[in-house]
């Protein structure tokens, strides 16, 4: 029950951030960073995920939880999770005791709560936060009100905020920039389709011709016929 106005109590979720990822360290000696605002990651895999809830009365706090998850000694995911989500042990093959971990990190936040209780803002813990922020240095985007838009991540303000240097791209950047979403969508959800088994110019070419005359489903049995008459692209002359 934080004696602290409601409108800075979202930043407690950062300052949970930081006692997870320090308790961590001293526990078990892995470095992990801070995915802004309420993740850890290791090697680019989420490892401990924080959500804050806060009840209110009259602009005062009645209560606040910080929930707190830590993947430790899970030795698998579902596959779905594999790609983006590991665990302590699953990174280093060892085992680890959990309370261990907790005492550390109670502690931690014991520390980091007082310090920033006092100005109720992130101004002292700033440095730190954005020394373990793994966004910092990166292109990231923001869905401004006003429209979506990209910069450069410098790090959070003391009130916990993420503005990026704003600034114009240009059309390579653009296009890198989309193209990643774009390919990673592609690799999970595209169709196992004949004419993708490989590279093949003459059977990309093909399938091209094919498709546009009539459905995907319709083109299949025709597009296995045409290549036992005509493998390649020399038997069309023949």
């Amino acid at each position: 029950r934080p004696e602290i106005s409601p409108v800075s109590a979202s930043m407690l979720t950062l300052v949970m951030a930081l006692a997870a990822q320090k308790g961590i360290k001293e526990a078990t000696g892995i470095e992990s960073q801070i995915k802004w605002p309420n993740d850890l990651v290791l090697n680019k895999k989420k490892i401990c995920g924080i959500l804050t809830e806060m009840g209110t009365e009259f602009m005062e706090i009645k209560y606040v939880v910080i929930g707190t998850g830590i993947n430790v000694n899970q030795e698998e995911f579902p596959e779905e999770l594999r790609k983006t989500a590991t665990s302590l042990y699953l990174e280093t093959g060892k085992k680890y005791h959990r309370s261990r971990i907790i005492e550390r990190i109670l502690e931690a936040l014991e520390e980091y709560y007082g310090i920033f209780v006092k100005t109720e803002d992130m101004s002292v813990l700033l440095e730190e936060y954005n020394e373990k922020l793994v966004n910092r240095g990166q292109e990231v985007c923001v869905l401004d009100p006003k429209g979506e838009y990209r910069g450069l991540c410098q790090g959070i303000t003391k009130t916990g905020g993420l503005p990026p240097e704003e600034r114009e791209l240009s059309g390579k950047e653009r296009l890198l920039l989309a193209s990643g979403p774009l390919l990673s969508w592609y690799r999970r959800e595209k169709r196992d389709l004949p004419w993708r088994e490989n590279r093949d110019p003459y059977r990309i070419w093909i399938s091209e011709i094919m498709l546009q005359q009539t459905r995907v489903e319709a083109v299949k049995p025709y597009f296995f016929r045409f290549f036992e008459h005509f493998p390649r692209i020399s038997d069309l002359a023949a």
